[in-house]
């Protein structure tokens, strides 16, 4: 039976899906712009000898979709629970294979992936189902590709039901708010090293980002 965050975030993503569509068609003060990304992926995150098969889990309306294609020359593989997500975001990237569902569903063969991107994820699964996916996405990726990670941080560790107050509509989704250390502590245990670290922030959304590149050890 599918567990209850599961489908109280389904139904969240589909009805902010019209909403998320229009966020990047203007970069905000505090984003990264398109040529920002490109820049940081080509050089710590994609091989640099061969196109690259990229799997994005919850592409949202397909911003990152789009330039993984457009930009980078990648194939991209993409798994999102919303639906109406998905819609936009094969709009903006017609080329990609979509899979609608929950990641922690889906199988894929080991070392089947050069690049793994979880932006704005990582957090919408209690810690024990984030560590389950960290752990597929360990066997999924190949001996040498990278995984690009970011979520918001907090000073304390707690998750629940909350508001999305930078959306209309009164929405409600689950999230877990991670610490620094605790993010850390997680991706470690998984069998992961980080090779990468970055902080931006929104202050117009009260928000602090911590991106991490990591690889998988032996």
């Amino acid at each position: 039976m599918e567990k209850e965050y599961i489908q109280v975030n389904r139904k969240a993503y589909n009805d902010f899906a019209a909403q998320h569509s229009t966020r990047h068609k203007k970069i905000g003060k505090y984003d990264l712009t398109d040529d920002d990304w490109v820049k940081l992926l080509s050089e710590e995150v994609l091989k640099k000898s061969s196109n690259n098969i990229v799997l994005e889990i919850g592409p949202g309306t397909g911003r990152m979709l789009k330039i993984f294609e457009e930009r980078l020359n990648c194939r991209t593989c993409a798994v999102e629970l919303s639906k109406e997500m998905i819609k936009y975001a094969k709009e903006k990237s017609p080329n990609t294979m979509f899979i609608e569902d929950n990641i922690l569903n889906v199988r894929f063969s080991d070392n089947s992936f050069d690049a793994i991107f979880m932006g704005a994820l990582i957090h919408n699964f209690p810690k024990d189902d984030a560590r389950k996916l960290l752990e597929l996405s360990h066997r999924w990726i190949k001996e040498d590709g990278r995984i690009l990670i970011y979520t918001t941080i907090h000073d304390n560790s707690e998750e629940g039901y909350y508001e999305k107050e930078d959306y209309k509509g009164n929405i409600v989704r689950f999230r877990k708010k991670y610490t620094e250390e605790e993010l850390k502590k997680l991706v470690e245990e998984c069998n992961f090293k980080i090779v990468y670290k970055m902080y931006t922030a929104e202050p117009d959304r009260n928000k602090k980002w911590l991106t991490y590149i990591i690889e998988k050890l032996d």
